[in-house]
């Protein structure tokens, strides 16, 4: 597959591959990080452009999101992807809800870079670049990840949510009080049932501030696009 994508994109078109660094499924068979590297050098070998280090699947909840979740559960038998589960199933989730979110939560709290350590193995493995994406928001966060040698760039997704203009803000001055993501996952367990948005009210009306203030100064430029929201059935990275 590697290979045929290669061939009909051309020599010159960069190809990256987004690959778990860690299965993350507790008390189950799956791929190791040994086996993950191994397939990330076949990809290296048919043609691929970079490495992007995640984690997990839909069955590795809560790892491949490390966050908070309190309410994760009812928001996703409500108006997430589990609503298209049995009544029954959507039930019995509501009601072990409260025990499993703070499982969660403990096993699994908030951490810039919480897949640095599986970065790292591909990093001495492989030689072409190795992206890692992991709740990274701020400016320290992302140097220090390049610092450590673990990768050799860094990526983010949910902190887009909050702050579209995300990159703008780490490297300039800042367009006004900064919308920085708490993690509460209200975007992830809304997924497939509703717009990919930040459902933190808190959160939101800084970034409506900040909009505000993008649109009143007519500001262009890098980073200054109108920010796009994205359709429910859009792949969440």
């Amino acid at each position: 597959m590697m290979r045929a994508v290669r061939e009909r994109c051309g020599a010159d078109y960069p190809i990256l591959v987004k690959l778990n660094g860690t299965d993350d499924l507790p008390l189950r068979r799956a791929a190791t990080s040994e086996e993950l590297v191994r397939v990330a050098h076949w990809l290296q070998e048919a043609g691929a452009d970079a490495i992007e280090i995640s984690r997990g699947h839909y069955e590795s909840w809560p790892g491949m999101i490390q966050g908070r979740y309190r309410g994760f559960i009812k928001a996703s038998v409500t108006v997430g992807a589990a609503t298209h589960g049995s009544a029954m199933r959507k039930m019995a989730a509501r009601v072990v809800a409260p025990v499993v979110e703070r499982v969660a939560e403990w096993a699994r709290p908030p951490r810039e870079g919480f897949n640095l350590p599986f970065a790292q193995r591909f990093t001495d493995s492989l030689d072409i670049p190795v992206i890692v994406v992991g709740g990274f928001h701020t400016r320290d966060g992302m140097e220090a990840a390049l610092r450590s040698g673990a990768a050799d760039a860094v990526s983010a997704a949910r902190a887009f949510i909050a702050d579209p203009y995300l990159y703008r803000n780490i490297v300039g001055e800042p367009l006004a009080e900064r919308p920085v993501c708490g993690y509460c996952n209200g975007c992830i367990a809304r997924f497939s049932g509703s717009r990919i948005d930040c459902y933190n009210p808190e959160i939101r009306g800084q970034r409506e501030v900040m909009l505000s203030v993008v649109r009143r100064r007519g500001l262009s430029g890098p980073g200054l696009e109108p920010p796009r929201h994205h359709s429910a059935n859009r792949s969440q990275s």
